[in-house]
């Protein structure tokens, strides 16, 4: 009987063995697997934002930006920026003025201002702008009123460097596009 359990056991064994070659047991857990450090990913394209976002992030794809924010002069895209936060976030025509030409052909600062206490208060915009070049931008502007669809604006406006500073010298066009 002793020789019988003997034999079983040593079956058992063996075919534990086995098993366990077959299902491969004796390789540590995830052997066959590439390191974390070697694995590539898929370069996942992100979208430009949209200019009908009203959260409206600040970034840049080749020759578009897209933004609200304060601007400057040092470029065209600052200058355009630096005009439309004077408008709808300062809401003073003086602001808005300060990124234009003494001599373009722009509202003075008044009219800006008629303009922009006749803007329902709440009143935030958007833009994408694309670089023509020689100092020539395409502007989309999206204007969110309060309980409102936004309404967008097509404009192309020209900027030059004046001194030290890049300003607005012409707004040629600006077209409403209705939805």
């Amino acid at each position: 009987m002793v020789v019988a359990a003997l034999i079983v056991v040593a079956v058992v064994i063996a075919g534990g063995w086995a098993v366990s070659k077959v299902i491969g047991g004796d390789d540590a857990p995830n052997a066959d697997l590439p390191a974390l450090d070697q694995i590539q990913s898929p370069t996942v394209a992100v979208p430009p934002p949209s200019v009908t976002d009203p959260a409206c992030p600040s970034t840049a794809v080749g020759a578009v930006s897209w933004g609200k924010d304060a601007g400057g002069t040092d470029t065209g895209v600052e200058a355009i920026k630096k005009f439309d936060y004077g408008y709808y976030v300062t809401r003073s025509g003086v602001a808005a003025r300060e990124a234009v030409a003494p001599d373009a052909l722009v509202g003075d600062a008044a009219s800006l201002q008629s303009s922009i206490d006749a803007m329902p208060p709440g009143t935030t915009h958007c833009l994408q702008i694309t670089d023509r070049g020689n100092g020539t931008y395409e502007v989309r502007l999206a204007e969110f009123r309060p309980n409102s669809e936004p309404e967008l604006t097509f404009q192309v406006i020209e900027t030059a460097r004046q001194g030290d500073r890049t300003v607005i010298t012409a707004i040629p066009t600006n077209v409403s596009i209705k939805r």
